[in-house]
């Protein structure tokens, strides 16, 4: 039997090595490689799983020791929904409150009946006699996660005997550490990528507000729509958005877990408020601000259409109401000037009237 070797294979070694592993580029070298040399497995796998919205679950990394590498690409466009070791583990994907066990052993001439096509047709194909697996689900805000990993023995070898199994279990903790920490990064780096978006887009902007209502972290365009000036980190609006939380008029508890208001003004905001909860469980307030559904629409509509500034600014003032004569005071321009921007915005937009502008302006037809 000539399984995965590596330089040192002692158990104080393997679990260094283990937890040395912070990253997917090194999972080879540092996790299956070393904990297949001290089971003497012929091969190792991981696969991390999550679960898509609104759709099935995929696999969002994986990694492989062995000869024959594209056995993990055939399992993951074929067979994995059928693998007995990780089918609990997918369905907890789905119902995070299901049981799972975390620890499995399997011999291929074991798989249930019902299981014949995928122990025929993919672990027999590929020479897997005998598996090995840890499965390890990980709750993280960005949405479960599921991590797999798995050491094979051969057909014609013989299964993995207790002692190996009583050590694969001393290194199932740091197994455990290690491929938490893969997810646990993958999330920070989402996140930071996500926020570092919104801040760079100036598309949306988010706020979010301490136990005591202090401003603890925000991009630019957060505080520019709060009005927070720089000094003091203080506005009018901000101490309203604080007097709302206060009063119980804005909890952060709606229907799906937040409040959404408009603000009156020259420029409306919406806001919405959703209710966080730290590490350490105190409140927290995260604010999202962006402009009024009418106004997104009308916004998204002005891009399509193709119109250019001035007829984005008199196709906005038709959505709001204003006759000719009143847009034309509103932008200090000629009735005439207004009546050609119409006709162009009319022939861009393919309506003949006002009531057919508003309507496909807000998306209404």
């Amino acid at each position: 039997m000539h399984g995965v070797e590596v330089a040192d294979d002692s158990i104080e070694s393997a679990v260094a090595k283990i937890l040395a592993c912070t990253d997917h580029s090194t999972v080879d070298a540092q996790l299956l490689r070393p904990v297949a040399a001290r089971i003497a497995a012929t091969s190792g796998v991981y696969f991390r799983f999550a679960s898509a919205p609104r759709a099935d679950c995929y696999a969002a990394s994986y990694s492989y020791a062995g000869d024959t590498p594209e056995a993990a690409e055939v399992y993951l466009d074929h067979y994995f929904r059928l693998d007995p070791v990780v089918r609990s583990g997918l369905r907890w994907l789905h119902h995070p409150q299901a049981p799972i066990e975390l620890v499995s052993g399997l011999s291929a001439s074991a798989v249930d009946l019902h299981d014949h096509a995928y122990r025929d047709a993919f672990l027999y194909r590929y020479n897997i006699g005998h598996v090995m697996a840890l499965i390890v689900p990980c709750p993280i805000a960005s949405g479960p996660q599921l991590m797999c990993i798995g050491f094979h023995r051969c057909v014609d070898d013989r299964p993995f005997q207790s002692h190996e199994v009583r050590t694969f279990e001393r290194l199932a903790p740091a197994i455990t550490s290690a491929m938490r920490l893969l997810a646990y990064q993958d999330a920070e780096r989402l996140s930071h990528d996500v926020l570092n978006s919104l801040s760079m887009s100036g598309g949306v902007g988010y706020v979010i507000l301490d136990h005591d209502l202090a401003i603890e972290n925000a991009n630019a365009r957060g505080l520019a729509d709060l009005d927070v000036s720089p000094a003091n980190g203080t506005a009018a609006l901000l101490g309203e958005v604080r007097r709302l939380l206060i009063s119980g008029e804005v909890s952060g508890h709606g229907g799906d877990g937040r409040n959404v208001f408009t603000t009156g003004g020259i420029r409306p905001l919406e806001i919405s408020v959703s209710r966080l909860r730290s590490p350490g469980g105190r409140e927290r307030y995260l604010l999202i601000t962006s402009e009024p559904l009418t106004a997104r629409l009308l916004n998204a509509s002005t891009r399509l259409f193709a119109l250019t500034e001035r007829e984005g600014e008199i196709a906005r003032l038709v959505a709001a109401g204003l006759c000719n004569a009143g847009i034309a005071t509103e932008l200090r321009i000629a009735l005439r000037t207004v009546e050609n921007h119409l006709r162009s915005i009319y022939a861009k937009a393919d309506v003949s009237s006002r009531t057919q502008l508003v309507s496909k302006l807000l998306r209404l037809q």
